[in-house]
């Protein structure tokens, strides 16, 4: 029965509110479950199942040797000393650069498991790269949404003093405000699975820090178009933000990846929404699934009430006020894509529903590619 029990709650603790509940908590009591698991059916066997105890040492020799390995590649990858520059921005949103890393080849959309024991020993907490091995002189750019924890931490010892940020074109005289510390790596893991680039028409759509996952793509397609004619005629980048200086996070790396696309020949269009106005949100409708960052977004949408007007840290970008109409956008790309549309997506539970239930309905007009990437842990 005890065996059971730790069964159970080894899986039921998998979900969504245990994991974020605290990060820290979650894989340090996974792990323990796992042990006492694997002790209670020890204990359950008699002495005399010699031959029934080999199929409890083999996921224990498997976990050994998947212990021993990655230990061998982190060892590697950490071999030189890293130096990770901490600046917030707005938002409670820490931007993390990690600079002198062996790591060298990853996707977009990859992710890697990161380490600062100054804000907690033994603690590796998962983040999306947002750069790509050719941009910020091959550093590793994360964004981390301040929580509890490790991100708390993280963002409070930013704001101690001056030091200075890699952008997008290498340039190490912009000046922020943040700190830098000792920083491992365990990764890279994951990515996305379909080339973006074999694709029509692109829509790429992000949720508060979700951009990290989206911009990826977006650098990588911007890469390639520089060397290389594409597919790709046209691409559509929708972000939704609380407030309009998110929207500032990658202005650099926005603004030069568009100026790309735009050279190869390629359409590129960037609309913000900034939802988070109080005149649209005490008149729109408030039954939708509310998400991180505080942007409450339905499964339909409406659109946005405010004429667009142009960002002053991103002249590309077209700012509205309202929540993104994913009914009209993704309907309208799929009628004028002259191919397949590729649709990425990022952002709280009620932009991805948003999106999954447009494409599905969409799907008779073209065919449509559609990745949802989770968001959070």
């Amino acid at each position: 029965m005890g065996a059971f029990a730790l069964l159970l709650w080894l899986n039921v603790s998998t979900l969504a509110p245990f994991r974020n509940f605290g990060y820290e908590f979650f894989v340090f009591q996974h792990v323990l479950t796992f042990f006492g698991f694997i002790i209670a059916i020890m204990l359950h066997l008699p002495s005399t199942a010699l031959e029934t105890r080999t199929y409890i040492w083999i996921p224990i020799g498997l976990y050994l040797f998947d212990r021993l390995v990655r230990t061998a590649l982190i060892g590697w990858n950490n071999s030189r000393k890293m130096s990770t520059t901490i600046v917030p921005i707005d938002g409670e949103v820490t931007k993390i650069c990690v600079s002198g890393s062996r790591v060298r080849k990853w996707g977009p959309g990859s992710f890697v498991l990161l380490s600062i024991p100054h804000y907690g020993i033994g603690q590796s907490h998962p983040a999306t790269i947002a750069s790509t091995p050719e941009s910020h002189g091959g550093d590793l750019v994360f964004l981390l949404k301040a929580r509890t924890g490790f991100t708390k931490k993280l963002l409070s010892s930013a704001n101690a003093s001056d030091f200075t940020l890699v952008t997008s074109s290498g340039d190490k005289n912009a000046h922020a405000k943040g700190e830098s510390h000792r920083a491992f790596i365990d990764g890279p893991y994951g990515g996305t699975q379909g080339d973006f680039a074999a694709f029509d028409t692109v829509l790429l759509v992000a949720g508060s820090t979700g951009i990290t996952y989206v911009l990826s793509i977006l650098l990588d397609l911007a890469a390639r178009a520089g060397k290389q004619k594409l597919p790709l005629r046209r691409l559509e980048l929708v972000w939704a933000v609380k407030r309009s200086l998110q929207s500032n996070w990658f202005p650099e790396e926005i603004e030069s990846a568009f100026s790309s696309l735009q050279a190869a020949g390629i359409e590129a269009n960037l609309r913000v929404f900034v939802t988070g106005n109080e005149a649209f949100r005490d008149s729109a409708d408030s039954s939708g699934l509310s998400g991180d960052d505080g942007i409450n977004l339905p499964e339909y949408t409406q659109e946005p009430r405010q004429e667009p007007q142009k960002s002053a840290k991103i002249p590309c970008a077209t700012v509205v006020t309202g929540r993104p109409a994913m009914k009209v956008i993704v309907p309208d790309l799929a009628l004028q894509a002259q191919g397949e549309l590729g649709v990425a997506v990022c952002g709280p539970l009620g932009l991805s529903t948003a999106v999954r239930n447009t494409v599905a309905v969409s799907m008779g007009k073209r065919p449509i590619y559609l990745h949802v990437e989770g968001f959070g842990w």
